[in-house]
């Protein structure tokens, strides 16, 4: 699961977001398997990267890399 980087958030509140998100995840939702990157730059913050919906990635923890693994120009 990816999240973006909070604008103008402090590095205290960006360690708490991610607390509460790691939180959520794991005792609302039961999520303890879970891949989680945060403080990507897309969403609600500058620089604003644009994260295409519905294409697959892969996340690579070990080299701190996100791939597209098809285009998101395919129009189906």
């Amino acid at each position: 699961m990816l999240f973006g980087r909070a604008r103008d958030y402090s590095d205290d509140e960006k360690a708490e977001l991610d607390e509460v998100i790691l939180s959520v995840l794991k005792y609302e939702l039961g999520c303890n398997e879970l891949t989680v990157v945060s403080n990507l730059d897309f969403g609600h913050t500058d620089p604003q990267l644009i994260m295409p919906q519905g294409v697959k990635i892969e996340i690579d923890s070990q080299a701190q890399q996100i791939r597209f693994l098809e285009s998101p120009f395919n129009l189906g």
